[in-house]
């Protein structure tokens, strides 16, 4: 049998700060929107940029990171499933 592994890397910029949110069980979680961007010329040779949004969620530790480290317009590589 083959495994296939979903994985995913995004190198980009957050659009706001990370949002927490703490539930019952005291487990946190982090979230945010991360903008990939993609530039090319055009037929005519203009530059067209195309931006891409994606949701990303953080759990437990790495949500305390992301919510003491990150913000609005920082530059992040996110890798994950």
């Amino acid at each position: 049998m083959i495994t296939i592994q979903n994985n995913v890397q995004l190198i980009g910029h957050l659009g706001d700060d990370p949002e927490e949110v703490i539930f019952d069980s005291n487990k946190k979680l982090a979230k945010f929107s991360l903008a990939t961007n993609h530039r090319y010329k055009n037929k005519e040779g203009n530059t067209v940029e195309n931006t891409q949004w994606h949701r990303i969620v953080a759990w437990d530790k790495l949500a305390e990171i992301c919510i003491a480290h990150l913000k609005k317009g920082s530059h992040v590589a996110c890798q994950g499933r």
